[in-house]
């Protein structure tokens, strides 16, 4: 195994390592050799989803250069990987729950021996251990919307912007070219408003939930 540090945070990949073909063998490196305050993510799905979280906040850092003067870009960047650490917190929780439910599920089929007692026990375990599933889906599907809508309220100000700057040059050019008395107005940076409100919103939406500083 391989340790893929974000952050914080950890992900067990699998490499084999091999100096011959007929040698290859597969690392595990230990838990307690990892810096204290990390979070490790085991599970496929938690990592591909922390994957998917990283492409948003990649997306989102992009943006950056472009939203000089609307947002500070290292307040920005910081703000992000907050978001991200949250989310390496919701996804370690997560695959913890999965652990559980995946335990009680090893003896919740009709055919399983157990006394009326434990099998009512099993059925409250079972149904408490759903809560929290559900409840910790709940959080990730709020960073992942508030991490999209930060990326595409970003990314729409970028190509308004870009169009903007374009129609402004060309106007000049055509007012420049052009015999007509009745120049050009291209209205630069009207149509940039609803974009601006929009980044603004979202980088307040993603400071009330995730900047709060850090948490364990």
């Amino acid at each position: 195994m391989a340790l893929i540090g974000v952050v914080g945070v950890f992900c067990l990949v699998p490499v084999v390592l091999s100096d011959a073909p007929d040698k290859a063998k597969t690392v595990k490196p230990s838990l307690q050799s990892l810096p204290s305050g990390t979070r490790v993510l085991t599970r496929f799905d938690e990592r591909r989803v922390f994957d998917d979280l990283q492409t948003l906040a990649d997306r989102i850092d992009k943006t950056l250069p472009a939203l000089a003067g609307l947002v500070d870009s290292r307040d920005a960047a910081s703000l992000v990987a907050q978001s991200l650490w949250q989310g390496a917190g919701i996804l370690a929780r997560k695959q913890e729950i999965r652990g559980v439910r995946e335990d009680l599920a090893k003896h919740g089929h009709p055919g399983s021996p157990m006394t009326s007692r434990a099998r009512l026990e099993l059925q409250s375990q079972q149904a408490r251990a759903g809560a929290l599933w559900r409840e910790v889906n709940e959080d990730l599907a709020t960073l992942v919307s508030q991490l999209t809508v930060t990326a595409e309220a970003g990314e729409a100000f970028v190509r308004d912007k870009e169009i903007d700057d374009t129609l402004q040059r060309t106007a000049d050019a055509i007012n420049k070219l052009s015999l007509d008395i009745s120049p050009i107005e291209a209205n630069a940076g009207e149509q940039l408003a609803d974009k601006t409100t929009a980044v603004l919103t979202a980088y307040r939406e993603l400071s009330e939930l995730y900047g709060g500083g850090t948490q364990s």
